[in-house]
């Protein structure tokens, strides 16, 4: 079995690779629901994570 504090860190993981990216990105479900949003995103958008998670992405963003 593994330590604790690896499973930990595993679980953040993507989180932490989220948050590093230097660019503006988002997650979202196959069903088109935002599940992550990093922090270049919230400047890019002026919207913060919380304000954006659960909701649809072609409800909140338009492709130009």
């Amino acid at each position: 079995s593994r330590p604790p504090a690896l499973e930990t860190l595993d679980a953040l993981a993507p989180h932490l690779l989220l948050q590093a990216f230097p660019r503006g990105a988002c997650v979202v479900r196959n069903d088109g629901v935002i599940v992550g949003l990093n922090f270049a995103a919230e400047q890019l958008l002026g919207w913060t994570q919380a304000a954006c998670i659960g909701s649809l992405s072609t409800s909140s963003f338009v492709v130009m």
